[in-house]
């Protein structure tokens, strides 16, 4: 804070980035590193661990402050800045009732999203009836931590799929699923009219890629093979030939909501390549 304070004259509040990172979280421990944090005049330290490890920062504060090792000072002048901030953006504990959004956005925003997905080869996508047999494997992912937009992604995607294809049958793998769901998903896989596998990041996770295979081995001949790469577009080609591949560059609720109506040609394919792929 030398250089922030004194040399470059900020007088505003001090963030850190996240704690639980583990090069900081390996060496020094969550107590640690929250004491010298506050010792190096940080102001808002970043909790986006469990409870328990804001817990062990929380009680490691206390103790420094009972014990004087942080004075009480640092954590008045932290209250300080804090309060100017609320008052210069008018920011209080009263919030009033919201109104409730208008329901044309959400409408937009599926609308938006939608025209952010590519089909490759580009053009030549066929859309899936909405009377067909769809099986959908949706591979999940291990989030590093709930600070990355946490909520219920297979639940999200199961239910617009659901609504838009009556016969379709979702199983949702976790990121080390066991056995009787790859099993599950295998024979699903032997049972339907066509199939799209969702990846997340399958270029590290190859067990997605190891099961994904299986289950396209066990689809019925003639059966159409879809493979959606729901986060990074660099999944694309691990899984073989397939009929298609979509890219959605990202699986935010919005994005699941609208992958349905483009599979089943409800919405237009407008996107095009935003980076080159080998």
């Amino acid at each position: 804070p030398g250089i922030l304070r004194h040399e470059l004259g900020f007088a505003g509040v001090i963030y850190t980035d996240s704690l639980s990172m583990q090069a900081i979280e390996d060496r020094y421990g969550h107590g640690v590193a929250a004491v010298r944090c506050k010792l190096a005049g940080v102001d808002m330290l970043e909790a986006n661990e469990p409870i328990a490890h804001q817990l062990t920062r929380f009680h490691a504060l206390a103790t420094a402050l009972d014990e004087g090792r942080i004075p009480a000072e640092v954590f008045a002048a932290t209250n300080a800045r804090l309060d100017a901030l609320r008052a210069r953006y008018g920011i209080t504990g009263n919030v009033p009732p919201l109104d409730a959004p208008d329901p044309a956005w959400e409408s937009d925003a599926v609308r938006i999203a939608a025209h952010t997905i590519v089909a490759l080869p580009e053009g030549e996508f066929e859309p899936l009836p909405v009377d067909t047999t769809i099986g959908f494997i949706d591979f999940q992912r291990l989030r590093s931590s709930e600070a990355e937009d946490p909520f219920n992604r297979a639940g999200v995607f199961r239910q617009a799929a659901e609504a838009m294809f009556p016969h379709a049958r979702v199983v949702a793998l976790g990121h080390e699923p066991g056995a009787t769901d790859v099993q599950r998903a295998i024979a699903m896989a032997g049972e339907i009219d066509a199939l799209v596998v969702m990846t997340r990041d399958a270029t590290d996770n190859t067990d997605q890629v190891d099961i994904a295979s299986q289950a396209i081995a066990a689809t019925p001949s003639g059966a159409r093979v879809i493979h959606v790469a729901l986060r990074g577009p660099y999944d694309r080609g691990l899984l073989g030939p397939v009929e298609a591949t979509i890219l959605t560059f990202g699986d935010p609720a919005v994005t699941l909501r609208a992958l349905p109506a483009v599979l089943a040609g409800e919405r237009p394919l407008a996107a095009t390549m935003p980076v080159a792929l080998a």
